[in-house]
C-alpha cells in the first residue's frame, strides 16, 4: 500500500478524512487543529456519572463508599451514602462505541450559599410553642435572670449553613488522586483530583451567590 493510500484510509473526528493527503501534516490538518484548539467548555459531554450527596453521611457509608478508592464509573445505580446516581452509561464504565477523547474532568458543586445565624442553645428544649429568652450578651446575672427550668442551661451558638458542604468538597478533591486505568493495567492518568477538577459553589449553575452573609 502506498503512503498516500494509507493516509487516505485514516479517519479522525466523526469519520472525517485528513485533508491534503498528498502532503499530509497532522499539525496543519484542520480537523486535528479544531480538536486541539477546542475550548474545554465546548467539548461535548458524551458520557457522565453524577452523584448527589446530602450531609451528614453515616460513618458506615463513609467507610463503604468514601474509603481508599471512589469508583464513580464502576459503582452501580445505588451507592451507600449517595442520595441519587445519574449516569449516561447503559452499564457503568462500559462504552458502547470507540471514541476520541479530547477532554475529561471532575466537577464538584457544593451548597450555593454560605451563611451563619447567631443564636443560643438550650440543653433542654422548651415545650412546643414556648419561646425562651435569647440574650445576645452573657453574664452570670443574665443567665440567672432567664428563669430557666431546673437543670436547664443556655449557651451561645451559631447556626452555619453551607460551610460544612464546602469544606467537605474541598477536602474531597484535595484528598484523592484522579486515576484513569484502561484494561485494568494501563494507568493513563494519575493526577491529584484538584488538578484536574473544577469545584466550588453552585453559583455558576443556579445564579446564587456565595457571599459570607450573616
Amino acid at each position: 500500500m502506498k503512503t498516500e493510500e494509507l493516509v487516505q484510509s485514516r479517519q479522525i473526528g466523526l469519520g472525517q478524512a485528513p485533508a491534503n493527503v498528498s502532503t499530509y501534516n497532522p499539525n496543519q490538518d484542520p480537523v486535528v487543529a479544531g480538536v486541539l484548539t477546542c475550548g474545554f467548555t465546548q467539548v461535548p459531554v458524551i458520557e457522565y456519572v453524577t452523584w448527589t450527596v446530602d450531609l451528614p453521611v453515616a460513618n458506615a457509608d463513609v467507610t463503604a463508599t468514601f474509603g481508599d478508592e471512589i469508583d464513580i464509573l464502576q459503582n452501580p445505580k445505588s451507592v451507600p451514602g449517595v442520595e441519587q446516581v445519574d449516569s449516561s452509561f447503559v452499564i457503568n464504565g462500559l462504552l458502547q462505541v470507540d471514541m476520541l477523547v479530547i477532554g475529561f474532568g471532575f466537577h464538584g458543586f457544593a451548597e450555593p450559599q454560605q451563611g451563619s445565624q447567631i443564636g443560643n442553645y438550650c440543653s433542654i428544649a422548651p415545650t412546643a410553642g414556648a419561646m425562651p429568652n435569647s440574650p445576645d450578651a452573657y453574664s452570670l446575672a443574665d443567665v440567672a435572670g432567664l428563669g430557666l427550668p431546673e437543670g436547664a442551661s443556655i449557651t451561645p451558638a451559631i447556626l452555619e449553613w453551607g460551610v460544612d458542604a464546602q469544606n467537605a468538597l474541598w477536602h474531597l478533591v484535595n484528598g484523592y488522586q484522579f486515576q484513569w486505568i484502561m484494561q485494568q493495567r494501563y494507568l493513563l492518568i494519575n493526577e491529584l483530583a484538584a488538578d484536574v477538577a473544577y469545584f466550588g459553589s453552585y453559583a455558576e449553575a443556579v445564579a446564587a451567590g456565595s457571599s459570607q452573609q450573616a
